[in-house]
């Protein structure tokens, strides 16, 4: 049953890259410095548009590590193990939206370097966002670790569930294709148990 929901933007000056991970998704040393890849990021940040969406929900637990989140039962050893008992979670989705696609794509065709360099940024500002949505949603609430389909042994099949649970269609135009995959590319789904 949900108890809650949340719905949010996240302003472009609130998201602080972690360079640490956008060190290792371009695959460069952490003390980076290079004016294109400065120049990448800046560009990027302009096309940025993030939000969130989530709910707070009651878990039940049945037999052999399968969960029920209000929308059908989900098995999974390491998410069972990782929500260690808890009573709720916090499910949200977070997006940097479609004009960060539109971008990408467009990168693609114009240079290969920087669209190499604005892809791996995004994942670490989708990673960034998530972390700010995060704190948001749980506030004070002690919580676990976030867990996401495809992590582990928790299939990706669940996100279409997940999706509809949290109104990401409507609240931030979500969608996910036949193989799973979410629209706009940089969007992130995520489990959260809530401690008591």
């Amino acid at each position: 049953m949900i108890k809650e929901r949340f719905y949010g933007e996240i302003p472009e000056n609130f998201l602080i890259l972690d360079r640490n991970e956008a060190a290792a998704r371009l695959k460069v040393a952490r003390d980076y410095s290079n004016e294109l890849i400065e120049s990448c990021e800046a560009r990027l940040r302009r096309s940025l548009k993030c939000g969130y969406t989530g709910v707070l929900t009651d878990i039940e637990y049945g037999d052999d590590c399968c969960m029920d989140f209000g929308f059908g039962p989900v098995n999974s050893t390491a998410l069972y193990d990782n929500l260690n008992g808890a009573g709720e979670a916090y499910i949200f989705a977070v997006t940097l939206g479609y004009d960060v696609d539109i971008l990408i794509e467009k990168l693609s065709v114009i240079s290969i370097a920087e669209h190499f360099i604005t892809d791996a940024l995004a994942s670490a500002f989708a990673e960034s966002a998530c972390d700010y949505a995060e704190k948001e949603i749980k506030g004070t609430a002690v919580c676990g670790r976030r867990f996401g389909p495809g992590y582990a042994d928790l299939s990706i099949s669940v996100q279409p569930q997940i999706l509809r649970l949290i109104s990401a269609d409507k609240r931030l135009n979500i969608k996910c294709n036949n193989s799973y995959l979410l629209s706009p590319s940089k969007t992130i789904t995520a489990i959260m148990g809530k401690k008591q």
